[in-house]
């Protein structure tokens, strides 16, 4: 069952900011949450969010990926999608002490990226608090 942030991104009515924030980490820290965001931001209608999430994807290590899609908790839609793009659970799964195989974002990490380009007013907001404005 997807999060609520998945499935409010689902729902599309997210804007492109947003958008472009979680396609480059930037808006959760469950390593699976990022995963699920960052295949669907792949498919955006927007090609500047398709790219900086297909940009990000490339970038996550390939045996990380597959020892992290080897554990049990990740969704079946998240090993489907990933196996729609050639890639495959491993034969071991990632220990809970592995490494993560994407960026997860912490406050000070989505708030830099943020600042980087968007208003002042937002990027000391909490996550959900920015969802909220949208």
């Amino acid at each position: 069952m997807p999060s609520p942030l998945v499935t409010l991104f689902r729902g599309g009515n997210v804007s492109r900011e947003v958008r472009e924030l979680a396609a480059q980490c930037g808006l959760t820290a469950d390593v699976g949450e990022q995963l699920q965001l960052l295949l669907l931001l792949s498919g955006d209608s927007e090609p500047a969010v398709a790219t900086l999430a297909e940009a990000t994807l490339a970038r996550i290590p390939l045996e990380a990926l597959r020892a992290f899609l080897a554990r049990s908790e990740v969704p079946k839609d998240v090993r489907d999608a990933s196996a729609a793009r050639g890639v495959t659970p491993g034969p071991v799964p990632a220990t809970d002490d592995a490494a993560p195989p994407v960026e997860v974002a912490t406050r000070d990490d989505a708030t830099l990226r943020y600042n980087e380009s968007r208003p002042q007013v937002l990027a000391g907001l909490p996550v959900i608090d920015r969802i909220k404005m949208v």
